[in-house]
């Protein structure tokens, strides 16, 4: 769920990544990374371990020249987090006049085994390795086609590419199932591509174009005023399979979300659709609030409150200065009670003696939702009952195709074998999922899509590309 962004055509393009770059935060807070190009056939980087904030500054942002570039908020899928896996990945090919410059940043993984020398742990490094192979004379949009042609997997790619003559290009492309998200703006009399809407909502003059299709290539070259479109015949007829997970938790809800006509409609409103959707399936559940967990619930909560007409308070606030616990799977920077007692402040008066309907978008391990609950009680000495909706069915498979879960035997509802289970583990006095259908009934109603235009394999084990990798197929026997 890394978050990626590119600029062609505006000469701040390093400042204007680092804004988007800030705007995606939540996608990705191992690392970051911007890559540009100038006119005069140079190359420049920068990048580190951490928050965006903390990497970036006017001094090094300011080195940074020229109006096409490329950059990356790393969340790592493959790979540990560390220095040498940070994206855009670049190469050259060739030598003196004759060198070209090719780079990439990638959100998504790869699901075919990967092959051959590597200097880094990330899957992307496959697919410039595959330049090796490709024919030089084809256009640069048939020659990454060629690269990508027998790659497998889910890949929202921003290729940054300098020609033997200089001239730079910008290529943002979606996988044929178009699994993970990427969109395109105008600012100026340039262009701005990322993964997410929300990145152009942070540039004062920029504005919203429109999504990248699956199985498109968007080129954007300094010597055309126009980008140009290209679907290869090969990518034409896959179905679409957009992440279920992307609308549930992993965008930002002010983002855009796409819809299969075009309308405008925003994730905060397939959050309400969620929430509308888990009241209607659980028409006995009552108490005397809603509560959301901050802040990715909130939107649920507020869906599931308007249905029941229960009031929704913010019983519980959360601080914006401590990364989300979801991207720490594996507890990697601390004592996870120590981090939520920063994260989380509950507020006494909403919920002394109260019967609390805590909302929250997943469970997956399970460890967060306890550890909150625990907190909660022991701060709140008197609450009369805790009922937790969950707007999603149980996460019962692990998602190879950009989110890192854990194993199969790692999750919550396998873990502790049913969901009654998982409520004795959480603490809570009831738990009640979304169902599948129920989840993808909401999404559509905003989204106008069809149901199996979504993936939903962390839910249903129904992957919509091959799984081939060794690794990943030890995960799901685990």
């Amino acid at each position: 769920m890394c978050g990626v962004v590119g600029v062609a055509g505006v000469k701040n393009a390093a400042s204007l990544m680092h804004l988007m770059l800030f705007a995606l935060q939540h996608r990705g807070q191992e690392g970051a990374k911007i890559v540009t190009l100038d006119k005069d056939k140079k190359q420049f980087v920068y990048g580190g371990l951490g928050l965006v904030d903390d990497i970036f500054n006017e001094k090094n942002i300011g080195a940074l020249a020229g109006s096409y570039g490329a950059g990356h908020n790393r969340y790592s899928t493959t790979g540990d987090n560390d220095i040498n896996n940070l994206h855009p990945l670049c190469a050259r090919k060739g030598h003196g006049k004759n060198m070209e410059r090719i780079c990439v940043a990638h959100n998504g993984t790869l699901t075919s085994e990967i092959t051959g020398l590597r200097m880094s742990e990330t899957d992307t490094e496959q697919i410039l390795g595959n330049f090796r192979d490709v024919n030089d004379s084809l256009p640069i949009h048939r020659r990454i086609f060629q690269a990508l042609k027998n790659v497998e997997g889910a890949f929202a790619l921003i290729f940054l590419f300098q020609d033997v003559k200089g001239k730079n290009h910008l290529i943002a492309l979606r996988d044929p199932h178009g699994i993970r998200p990427l969109c395109i703006g105008r600012y100026k009399d340039g262009y701005l591509v990322a993964s997410e809407s929300c990145a152009f909502d942070i540039i004062e003059g920029a504005e919203f174009w429109r999504f990248v299709k699956p199985g498109e290539m968007v080129i954007f070259s300094d010597d055309k005023d126009k980008p140009f479109s290209f679907q290869p015949k090969a990518w034409r007829d896959f179905k679409r399979s957009f992440c279920s997970f992307e609308e549930v938790y992993l965008s930002y809800p002010s983002s855009r979300t796409e819809t299969a006509d075009g309308s405008i409609a925003f994730f905060s409103e397939v959050h309400e659709s969620l929430g509308q959707e888990l009241a209607c399936e659980n028409p006995d559940v009552t108490g005397d609030v809603v509560v959301a967990v901050p802040n990715s619930a909130i939107y649920h909560a507020r869906g599931f409150s308007k249905k029941k007409k229960i009031p929704s308070e913010p019983g519980i606030i959360r601080s914006h200065y401590i990364p989300r616990t979801f991207i720490d799977p594996d507890n990697k920077n601390g004592n996870i009670v120590v981090k939520l007692l920063k994260k989380f402040r509950f507020i006494y008066a909403i919920l002394f003696g109260k019967s609390l309907i805590l909302v929250d978008d997943s469970i997956v391990r399970g460890n967060t939702m306890r550890r909150l609950i625990i907190l909660m009680k022991n701060f709140v000495k008197k609450i009369v009952s805790i009922t937790c909706m969950i707007a999603s069915p149980p996460t019962k498979f692990p998602c190879f195709l950009g989110v890192d879960t854990p194993t199969k035997g790692e999750l919550a509802i396998n873990k502790f074998k049913d969901s009654e289970g998982v409520r004795n583990h959480i603490q809570v006095d009831t738990l009640r999922y979304l169902s599948l259908k129920g989840m993808l009934r909401a999404i559509c109603r905003v989204t106008r899509f069809k149901e199996n235009d979504f993936c939903a394999a962390c839910f249903s084990g129904n992957y919509p590309v091959k799984i081939d990798r060794e690794d990943f197929l030890e995960e799901l026997s685990k």
